[in-house]
This record gives structure tokens, sequence and C-alpha cells, in this order.
């Protein structure tokens, strides 16, 4: 930061020192004694001024030392050997070396601990040892495969290997490395070039960089600059890709040394032994696998291909890290430390590849690409094949999309004064568009020479000047437009004349089919057009949403409890009728005018009515009805009911009634058996009808009797039972003229026996004393006699009632049953059909004939079940 903020002061010296400093410690040689002394004059000085002052000074020249302060100079100056930046310098031989660890005791067992304790003592940021290091690494991933702890003990073979591992530590010392890779100053060097070697084998691969050096008296020297050496992965790798690795750890190394090297280098050659590794470098990465081609594209990136030659795998000193070797043989090996002989030699002594062909070798295709290639004809292009008429629903939208493509066409095709930039579309340019379409649609399904075909001979077609095909006809004299004298002609069946379609119906208010075809025509002529129309107003969805109509199907058949004998009231119906204003007893101004309603229970077998007046239209009020109809006409087994909310709320309270004990005494009067409440299909009242026309006329009957007069609770109480008698005594069949037939037959018949309007028969006979009222036998026979009086209504009711309810009196055939995937509106009886919910039906209830008369169907509110006649069919399942 100080030198940023005073640039005026340092010089190029300052800059050299600045650039070789790491942290605090400056690391820097000089060719002459003068720039030393520089050195120690200027950045001391420069340093000095932002508060930093420089110490420990050290030299391989002691007379240098001299002209600095005593207390500036490191205190180890005067030994032998030194640490700079963590590597041991021997100042007098100005050589690099190491030094074996401290604390290196044979111990009778190691761990894994210890052993990596002491691999790190060994400090090699050059690399120089790492032929030798690798050993310990390949020792250390053996460990790691094996699973062991940490304070594990080795086992014996690891442990001898380690021991002889260690014991070389102890030569560390005898490696001795000259500091300086050129020893004569920088204005005598003639060249300089850096080689590169990478190698792999099955256990590692590494690479290693060569400095040589060419002085202007062609003295040549190459020296060692730096290693890389990796373990192989654990997981097993062919030996071409390892070796493309070492190249891949060439380019990595070479870029390094070039960012870091302040010498001018003019070559930068890569070698490698691996002819595979050469020629996936050498070709392009998108033939290869993506391993290979992603490790060749940063290769290429790094060093260019022309740069990597090959060498023999004996000459290779990468080989040497690669499968390691003692510390004793890496001393003495030359090809280490100095590079291969031919080094030092001129050009012609590098090695040539060899002349074998590669192209074969199963390591490189195996990697290659599996290359696809499709060979197509050009053709020219239709309209249809760029823009899809059938992603448009619109016949405008297709045209002003096509218009926008076409001045696309134009504007890239006419110079930049002369392009359209306007944002809305012309006249000119929609009907160019529309034209363009239309000669498509003829071209397609007419061919080229139209006027030859047969299915447009008929209409005399000529071509007009824009090349569309035009009805002749006879019109020609008329007054007519021309395009309505000569219409286009097209097809019925293309996508394109289906939007026409469209557009006309929905222009004329989604007419009809006459009125939908007279305004095609005005300027079109389509083949089989009335067909093609209704199809078009049948797949429309506002057409066939409002005319849609409801499934018809056959009427049912009755339900057994409807034409079986039973008691009055064992299957009941049970519906409410008002609300009723009733007056209350108090009288006064302010006294409000209260509301009651009625409950009618209906026998579902005998068509007999009971009439309960509720004063509020509650659960807890009907449950109060219920009762008193139970304790006067007996428990019924089934009540049947539509679903208002009442009546699911009293469904519910019932079952948990006789669910609890502690409700003995309504358990009592109930016979210890539960009443099954029987719910109609939602929003379906003809599945109550007989309920429902009970109805009518009890209010038929209020309305004639009360004519809108006040009553009172208990005067509008006797008006309804009054009205229940009325009902209960109507005839179930039709009555003939004849005077002397038998009287007809009425709900009241079932219930006491006669007609309720009838007062009972008085015996005036002579009684016998066993004949009495209270007589056994009087009481046996007249038993008996009521027996056969019930046996005759029923089979009255047999023969006149139930033979009336066989013929269907409508809906005597079934049309389209609902299936699963119809779309259907949802008929809401308090809705605006607008507004009427649309859904598809998931799911659908055949009845005890096989008529599917409810379905269930899924809108956009929920799930709703409906029946069938509540449903109106929209647009028919795919299956249909």
């Amino acid at each position: 930061m100080h030198a940023e903020l005073n640039p005026e002061e340092s010089n190029e010296t300052v800059k050299r020192a600045l650039a070789n400093m790491y942290v605090d410690d400056l690391v820097m040689s000089c060719d002459k004694e003068d720039e030393v002394r520089d050195l120690i004059h200027r950045v001391p000085m420069f340093l000095g001024k932002g508060g930093f002052h420089l110490k420990k000074w050290a030299s391989n020249q002691k007379e240098l030392l001299s002209i600095l302060p005593r207390e500036e100079v490191s205190i180890n100056a005067q030994r032998e050997l030194g640490k700079t930046l963590g590597v041991y310098w021997k100042r007098d031989e100005d050589i690099l070396t190491f030094k074996p660890p401290l604390n290196l005791k044979t111990q009778s067992r190691s761990t894994m601990r210890q052993m990596l304790s002491l691999a790190a003592q060994v400090y090699d940021p050059l690399g120089y040892i790492s032929p030798f290091i690798g050993q310990m690494k390949l020792l250390f991933q053996r460990l790691w495969t094996l699973g062991l702890g940490w304070d594990t003990l080795l086992p014996p073979d690891i442990e001898k290997q380690w021991r002889s591992w260690q014991e070389q530590l102890k030569t560390l010392s005898q490696i001795k490395i000259n500091r300086a890779w050129i020893p004569y100053p920088v204005q005598q060097v003639r060249r300089v070039e850096l080689h590169i070697f990478g190698d792999a084998s099955q256990v590692a691969y590494a690479a290693c960089a060569y400095i040589r050096v060419e002085s202007i008296n062609h003295h040549k020297l190459v020296s060692l600059v730096m290693a890389k050496s990796r373990v192989a992965p654990i997981k097993q790798v062919s030996l071409p890709r390892l070796e493309l690795m070492a190249a891949l750890l060439c380019a990595r190394l070479k870029k390094y040394l070039e960012r870091e090297l302040t010498l001018s280098i003019q070559e930068i050659t890569c070698w490698s032994d691996s002819r595979v590794a050469l020629a996936w470098i050498k070709g392009a990465p998108a033939r290869w696998k993506p391993f290979v081609a992603n490790r060749v594209q940063e290769i290429q990136e790094s060093v260019s291909p022309q740069c990597w030659r090959y060498c023999p795998t004996k000459e290779n000193p990468a080989d040497i890290p690669s499968r390691g070797c003692s510390l004793g043989t890496l001393i003495n090996t030359a090809l280490w430390w100095h590079g291969p002989p031919w080094l030092m030699q001129g050009r012609e002594n590098w090695p040539i590849e060899p002349v074998a062909r590669i192209e074969d070798d199963k390591h490189l295709t195996v990697e290659q690409k599996t290359v696809k290639v499709l060979a197509s004809q050009i053709d020219s292009c239709g309209v249809e094949q760029v823009i899809n008429p059938t992603r448009y629903g619109r016949y405008e939208t297709l045209i002003r999309v096509t218009a926008y493509c076409l001045r696309f066409a134009r504007n890239c095709q006419n110079p930049v004064s002369e392009r359209i930039s306007s944002v809305n579309l012309s006249v000119k340019e929609l009907s160019d568009a529309e034209a363009l379409w239309l000669r498509e649609v003829q071209v397609k399904e007419f061919g080229i020479k139209p006027d030859s075909a047969n299915r447009v001979r008929e209409f005399e077609p000529f071509l007009d000047q824009d090349g569309l095909l035009r009805v002749g006809g006879r019109l020609r004299r008329s007054t007519l437009p021309p395009e309505s004298k000569h219409p286009i002609i097209l097809p019925h069946n293309h996508p394109v004349t289906e939007l026409l379609i469209k557009d006309h119906h929905v222009r004329q208010m989604h007419a009809g089919v006459n009125q939908t075809l007279v305004a095609i025509r005005t300027k079109f002529w389509i083949i089989r057009a009335r067909n093609a129309v209704k199809k078009i107003i049948r797949s429309c969805p506002v057409c066939s949403r409002v005319d849609a109509q409801p499934y018809r199907l056959r009427m049912g058949e009755l339900p057994a409890d409807r034409v079986t004998e039973t008691q009055p009231f064992i299957h009941t119906g049970v519906d409410f009728a008002g609300p009723l204003f009733i007056r209350p007893d108090v009288r006064g101004r302010d006294v409000r005018v209260n509301k009651a309603y009625v409950c009618i229970f209906t026998c579902i077998t005998t068509r007999a009515v009971h009439l309960e007046l509720l004063r509020e239209q509650t659960t807890d009020s009907f449950l109060q009805g219920l009762r008193r109809f139970i304790s006067r006409r007996g428990r019924p087994q089934v009540i049947q009911s539509d679903n208002f909310r009442s009546f699911k709320l009293a469904d519910t309270f019932i079952q948990w009634l006789f669910r609890d004990n502690n409700w003995k005494k309504l358990q009592s009067k109930l016979n210890e058996e539960r009443i099954r409440w029987k719910f109609i299909t939602p929003r379906a009242p003809w599945c109550g009808g007989y309920w429902e026309r009970l109805i009518r006329s009890i209010k038929n009957a209020l309305r004639k009797t009360v004519r809108g007069a006040l009553l009172r609770y208990d005067e509008l109480h006797t008006i309804l039972c009054e009205i229940e008698a009325r009902i209960n005594d109507r005839p179930l069949v039709f009555m003939g003229d004849d005077i002397d037939g038998e009287a007809a037959l009425t709900p009241a018949h079932f219930l006491i026996g006669r007609e309720l309007s009838r007062l009972p028969s008085v015996s005036t006979g002579v009684y016998r004393r066993d004949d009495t009222p209270s007589g056994v036998n009087h009481l046996i026979r007249r038993w008996r006699y009521q027996q056969r009086l019930t046996s005759q209504l029923w089979k009255r009711w047999k023969q006149e009632y139930i033979t009336t309810l066989a013929t269907r009196g409508r809906w005597r055939k079934t049309g389209q049953e609902p299936k699963v995937g119809d779309i259907v509106l949802v008929h809401e009886p308090s809705t605006a059909w607008i507004k009427w919910p649309i859904g598809r039906i998931i799911e659908i209830h055949p009845s005890e004939d096989g008529v599917i008369r409810s379905a269930t169907v899924k809108t956009r509110q929920g799930t709703v079940t409906r029946s069938a006649r509540s449903l109106r069919l929209v647009e028919p399942s795919s299956d249909a």
C-alpha cells in the first residue's frame, strides 16, 4: 500500500524487491555486487518511510553484510546452514539442501498418525524429492483403503516399508541443488527454453519442468526447476487417462511457471511418452467423450497442440516420480536433476515419434464420440411448415402472425431506409397474408393443377390475379360484389377452413347453421360446407353450453317398498311445507306474526298422509313432531327425504340417540330398532314425487280454506287435521259412473278400515250372553272379520291401484347416458343459467335396472353428486 501511495519514490530495484517479497520476507538475487549495495540502500530506506524495517539480512557474500549495522544482520548469517522460506540454504556453497527431522527415532511399532506427522516435516515446496515422497504417499493410500484408525498399529508388511523409508531420511542432507539456475549474468544469456515432461503409471502421475539456458558462448545448462506428483485415484483408471491427467499437470505447471518466472523464455515444449494422450491433445475436444474432452480443452487453452512432442519412456524424467524411487537412487540419477542428455544437444537430436499408425488403438477409439450424420434434401418450404395453424384458436390471429412474419422477411431483404417499423399492420399486409394461406390450402388439397381434379371440376374453376382458385359459375352478369360472384374454393377438412368457419360463426353472434353458411358464401365456397359448419357449431364451447340438453333416461322401475304389502307408514317419506303465518294468542298492536311449518309424513305404500304443525323449522322442532307421529302411527323402518339441512341433522341426531344407552325411554318407544334414514339424490325433487304431489294438494286445500285469514295455532292445527282426513279419504284409483259399484279404495281404509268421513255402523240386534262385546267369542269373530276386511283391502289395492302404475307415462326410452369424462353443466335451480358451474364427470352410479341415474361431478367449487337429469351435456368424453 505504501508503494502504491508513493509510486514516484520507487525505482526499478525497489519494484523488483517488492515483487519478490513474501509477507515480510524478501528473497532476491542479483547479478552484480553493485546491485546488491543499491538494494541494501534503497529498499530499507523506502520501506522505513512506511514504518517497515528490514532486519536479519543474510547473503552468500559475507563482505556485503559488513555495510549493514550489526543489529540488522541475522544472527545465523555466520552459520553455514540457514533457512529461507522454509528451505535450507548453504550460503558458503550457495546450494539448497534438506535436513533430516529432529525427532527421527526408531520405535518398535508405528501408527498412521505418527507416520503422517513425520512425513509432514519433510518440506519440499518445489518437488525436488517428489519421487522419494511419492513412496510415502502410496503407503498412506494403502493404509487409507484398509480403513485403519489413526492410532492403529501398521500391518507388518507396511511397517517394514515404512521403516525403510524412515531410514533413508537420514541421508537427506546429501542432496545438494544449485540455487542459481543461471551461473552467469542475465546479459550473457542467449536463449532460454522451458521443457516440461509428463508421465504416469498405474499408481501415480507426475510432471517436472526443466530450464535450458544457452549463453552467448554457446555454453548449455539444464536444471530442474519444479516438479509435481499425484497419487492415482483409488478407483481404477485406464493408463491412457492417467497419461492425459499427467499432461494436464504439465499444462498447469507451464501456466504457473510462465507467470512466476521473470526470464524471457523463447520456447516452451511439453513432452509425453503416451501416443494416445498426444493424439487426444492434438485432436478437437468435441471428438472425445466428456472425461477426455474436458481435460483436452483445458490443456489446449494453456498449451498449443504444436508445442507437444513425443519422448521415449526411458528418457522421460517424469517416469521417476510416477513410479517412485529410493533417496539413494534419486541422488545419483542425472536424468532427474538435468533431464535427458539430448536436451544439451541441438534439436536435430531430439526424439521423433514412431511412424506406426495409432488411429486403431483401442484406447483411442473407446474415447471417441459416436457421430451421427443426417443427410437431408432441401425442398421448398411452405408456410404451413413454418407456422402451424392448429396452434391458433382464431382465424384473425393466424393471419396477423403470418403478416408479421412476412414483414420480417421483407425487412431482412430491404435496405434499412425501406424497412417498415410501424407497429400496426396495413390492409395490404393482412390481405397478402390471407392470400398466402388460401393458396397454401388450395395447393395442398387440390394440387398444382386443380382444374383437372374431380373435386372442383363441377365449379368450372379459374385462377385470379392472386393465384387463388375461384368458382366460375353463372353469376358473372349479376350485380353481386365480385367476391360473391366468384367465391374462393376451399376444402372442408383443413385446419385453416375450420378457423375460417369458426370466425364467421362468432361474427354472426354464434348463429345457427344456415345463417353462418350464408355469411361464409359471400366470399368463400367450401366443399361440403353444411357438414363442416355443423361440426364447428357442435364443437363451439359457447353454443354447447347455451344449448346443452339434460340426459334423457327411461323412467325407472318402482321400488319394492312401493309395490309390497306392508303396514301403513312402515316406509315413510317426509317433507316440509310452509311457512304459514299464525296469530299469537296475545292481543295488541305490537304483537308480531309468527311462522309455522307443516311436516308431511307420507306412506310410500298406501299413500296415506300424516300432518304435523311445527312452530319452527329446526331440528328440535322436527324431532318433537316425529315423536308425535310415531306415537300415533307407529314406528317406521325407513324414512326417506330430500337433502334439506334439518333432515340431515335429524338423521345424524336420531342415529346418535339409538347408539346411546341413556335414552332408554326413547328406545322402548322405538322397540329398540333404528330408523334407517334415506336421502334422495341431491337436487332431484322428482325422486320424491309421491310426497311433492301431496304438498300441492295440501297447499290448494289451505289456499281455498284459509283464504288469507290469520289464524291462531290451535285453529290452524284443527284445519290441518281436517285436511289430513280429506286427503286420506281421496280415492286411489279412477272412479266409474256405476252407482251400484263398490266404494272407492282410499288410504283411510288402510288406517282405520273405513273412510274417515263415514260414521261407524251400530248394530241393533239382540246379543246372546257370549256375544256381548266383552265376550271372548265375539272378540274372536270380530278379529277374524277385521282380518277378512284387511285382506280384501289389500286384494283391491293390488287389483285396482298397483296395476295403474305399470305403464310409463313418459321417459319411455333412454338416450345418451352419462359417462366418465363427460363435460357437463350442473343445473342449479336458484341460479341463473349463465352462472351454472361446469365440470367433469368423475364417477357414475348405476341404479338397480342398470341405467345411470346419478353421477359425481368435479367442478371448480368442489365435488358434487347430482341426478342425471340435473346434468346437461356440453362435450362428450373422448371415449364416447
